[in-house]
């Protein structure tokens, strides 16, 4: 009944390549969390849809933001990108888009920091529908869930919602968006980073439900996953300990439920109100276990990454070494086939 290959045939990895020189330059001056294939796709899939307005929740430095707004001017003069971050932090958030865009293009930019998607009504204009939905903001549950029930009265049936880091496993507990693609029974496509050897992204895109039974039924089986702490906030706060792992209150459940009673229907709102409020309940009675449940996770990570970044470094000095031992010998064939050997021998089998 659904497309799970949503988007295959179109390959925007690939063929998002014809941005790699604008890319590269802003890779030069900001950071970035997403795969050069991340944003080729995110480029490619904008401008060759001449796609008109974007909502974006999750700004960091603003390269997505980037990105979306020079692939949607490229095609569409009259492109807007409304962007939401929790951070209000003006030195930082979105300053890829400031350091590159000029006054013209920065007209098509609505910037709204120290605002969460609990802020949309104030910061779109009703009438407007997305054509697509970046959501990369809170990753711990149910941040990303929150961020698409928000999302959702903005959208049209066509709307591409795109989901980074779905099945991503580098820190513990941000997993949000991918409890929302893995649990999707619609329409969806899981991006490439690299398409020619079949090795998947961390980045999804996903369409809604044909019907809103189908639609409410796949965010109630979400909704009913225990919260979790936030992985990117669990350090010690005796004051607000709680609040600082979970990032979420009983007030914003509140604004919640009236706001899906607004929007879909009020039956549907007192479920999910209900099941929110059990698992906000039993997120407090436990909370201190799954903080530490996190900081050990997170340990395990570091330590990990660390020893993997050791191994690393230990094996370009083997190679070095070893270059140096066979160097002398005249033909080429002779000298890799001895490197290889000796490789081998110092780590097995499967370093070849």
């Amino acid at each position: 009944m659904y497309n799970h290959n949503l988007f295959f045939n179109e390959k925007y990895e690939i063929r998002g390549k014809k941005f790699d020189d604008q890319i590269n330059e802003w890779s030069t001056k900001y950071k970035s969390l997403m795969s050069i294939e991340q944003k080729r796709f995110l480029m490619s899939i904008i401008s060759e849809n001449k796609i008109k307005n974007v909502l974006e929740v999750g700004i960091f430095n603003g390269v997505s933001s980037l990105c979306i707004l020079k692939s949607g001017l490229s095609a569409n003069k009259d492109f807007h990108l409304y962007s939401i971050d929790l951070n209000n932090n003006k030195d930082f958030v979105g300053q890829a888009v400031f350091g590159f865009c000029n006054e013209e293009e920065l007209k098509h930019y609505h910037i709204n920091i120290g605002k969460t998607v609990f802020d949309i009504e104030n910061i779109v204009p009703k009438d407007i529908k997305f054509d697509l939905v970046f959501i990369d903001a809170g990753h711990h549950h149910p941040h990303p869930l929150i961020d698409l029930i928000f999302s959702i009265p903005y959208m049209h049936e066509n709307t591409i919602i795109v989901l980074h880091d779905v099945i991503d496993y580098m820190r513990p507990n941000a997993w949000g968006e991918s409890f929302i693609f893995e649990s999707w029974q619609g329409d969806k496509y899981r991006l490439y980073d690299d398409f020619e050897n079949n090795i998947y992204s961390g980045m999804g895109c996903i369409k809604l439900y044909k019907t809103k039974e189908e639609l409410y039924d796949n965010i109630k089986l979400v909704a009913n996953i225990p919260f979790r702490a936030n992985p990117w906030a669990i350090k010690y706060n005796p004051d607000k300990e709680i609040m600082d792992s979970l990032t979420i209150s009983l007030k914003d459940l509140d604004i919640l439920k009236e706001y899906i009673g607004k929007y879909y229907n009020k039956d549907f709102a007192d479920e999910i109100y209900n099941i929110f409020i059990k698992n906000y309940k039993e997120y407090e009675r436990n909370c201190l276990l799954y903080m530490h449940e996190t900081r050990f996770f997170n340990y395990l990570f570091e330590n990990t990454f660390e020893i993997d970044r050791n191994i690393n470094e230990v094996n370009n000095r083997i190679d070095n070494l070893i270059s140096m031992v066979v160097w002398f010998i005249p033909i080429r064939k002779i000298r890799d086939k001895i490197r290889d050997k000796i490789k081998y021998k110092i780590r097995g089998k499967n370093s070849i």
